[in-house]
């Protein structure tokens, strides 16, 4: 009941930001950019890295890089509307419980539809304006944390753990995991307008970007484990010694 109290302000907040952005005029996007998007983001969600939290996981993909571009290429409801049917994708594929697609599907509704309106606000400008750039860099960390408060939130009631220790443990790589993947799709567009084969060049970067990224995840996940195993075992050794 509580997760589908969080599913319904999801909701909410991607209906007012949506009508928001439908007041100022902004436009959808064509049908082929957006299903052009809708396929990368699909690409990209099969990257997947995990950290483990108790029995529940953050996962954490490259699709900043692509949603970057989509500021770019389509208005704030196409972006919203790719994602979102991309997430449902890659969630059927893994068979997950009905809740976890529909918690899924609507987080990515609404962190991108107010990262896209916020986008559309400050830096809709040209592919080629820096500023522009630093708004879809800043646009795109917005959805990171929003994607990550939404579902710290979900885990903190799930496990009956505090919020901000469970936000604490996960921001950190949320963040930076953008930071590594957003930078790559801009150079890309960019490239792109140039000369579209030139894109071809960075393949090789964004492939070590993905992998190094899910290295470090794995590492952080790692050491979270030890983290438990360690606080098991204190109590695990506290509670000897009451018997003691």
């Amino acid at each position: 009941r509580r997760v589908g109290e969080v599913i319904a302000v999801q909701l909410l907040l991607a209906a007012g930001f949506a009508a928001l952005a439908a007041a100022s005029g902004a436009s959808i996007g064509s049908p082929a950019a957006i299903l052009a998007l809708t396929g990368a983001f699909v690409v990209t969600g099969a990257f997947d890295m995990s950290l483990e939290l108790h029995r529940h996981k953050f996962t954490f993909t490259p699709a900043d890089a692509v949603l970057v571009v989509g500021f770019f290429v389509v208005g704030p409801l196409g972006l919203a509307a790719a994602f979102a049917l991309a997430e449902t994708v890659n969630m059927i594929a893994q068979h997950p419980g009905p809740l976890k697609v529909l918690f899924n599907v609507a987080n990515r509704l609404a962190a991108v539809t107010i990262a896209g309106v916020a986008f559309q606000a400050f830096g809709r400008t040209s592919a080629h304006d820096m500023f522009a750039w630093g708004a879809a860099l800043a646009a795109a960390l917005c959805f990171s944390l929003i994607d990550v408060v939404a579902t710290a939130v979900v885990i903190s009631m799930a496990e009956a753990a505090p919020f901000h220790h469970v936000f604490v443990r996960s921001a950190s790589t949320g963040m930076l995991a953008t930071l590594a993947a957003a930078p790559i799709g801009l150079v890309a567009l960019d490239l792109f307008t140039r000369a579209p084969f030139a894109v071809l060049l960075l393949v090789p970067l964004a492939l070590a970007v993905a992998l190094n990224s899910r290295y470090a995840v794995a590492q952080r996940d790692e050491h979270l484990r030890f983290e438990r195993l360690y606080e098991a075992s204190a109590r695990t050794a506290g509670l000897l010694a009451l018997d003691d």
